[in-house]
């Protein structure tokens, strides 16, 4: 079976830190953080993972894409290989803004319809 990648954003400690520091009104990465995550499209996505905001959380094995939606949302966590990561945290439930690396490493980022390439 097939094994997809997922990324998902977060933010370190440190970046809470400096956001916490800066208070969120002030922050420029709360801003894009926040509308990147409510509201993602193509460029925002690429933006975020080329500032390192999202990291490889776990492999889900699945006959499809719409099956790692399912998967990593569901009662299946055993079909999940969570991976240590920057973030020190394992992945939440998949949502939009996430990341998913099919079987040919192009990345799609789940939006409001579906999917769409990054």
């Amino acid at each position: 079976m097939p094994k997809y990648k997922v990324y998902q954003m977060k933010l370190t400690n440190e970046q809470v830190d400096e956001i916490n520091e800066q208070g969120a009104e002030n922050s420029s990465l709360w801003k894009f953080y926040s509308d990147a995550n409510m509201f993602p499209d193509g460029d925002k996505v690429q933006n975020a993972l080329r500032m390192g905001l999202y990291d490889h959380m776990a492999n889900i094995e699945a006959p499809n894409m719409d099956q790692v939606v399912h998967i990593g949302n569901g009662e299946h966590d055993d079909e999940i290989e969570h991976l240590e990561n920057k973030f020190g945290r394992k992945m939440h439930t998949i949502t939009i803004g996430d990341v998913v690396e099919d079987t040919d490493g192009v990345k799609w980022f789940v939006n409001f319809g579906g999917y769409e390439k990054v």
